[in-house]
């Protein structure tokens, strides 16, 4: 089959998104968006709690920031 390109997802009922990020991929669950497992060339990890935490503030600081630009 071959590795997965971003954006691209599986089918069924374990469906992921797999997205390019700086350094390597993150894995998302594709119909909640939860974090799943991030791959970089140290390896391969799953999402822990702290983790999870990290990438959910990241992604509202992103979110608040964008909202800040468009209300100018």
């Amino acid at each position: 089959m071959g590795d997965k390109k971003s954006g691209e997802k599986s089918v069924g009922a374990d469906a992921k998104t797999v997205s390019q990020v700086k350094g390597g991929w993150v894995k998302r669950d594709a119909k909640s968006g939860r974090f799943v497992e991030v791959g970089s060339e140290t390896g391969i990890f799953r999402a822990k709690p702290g983790s999870e935490a990290a990438v959910k503030a990241a992604s509202k600081e992103r979110h608040d920031a964008l909202k800040r630009l468009a209300n100018r």
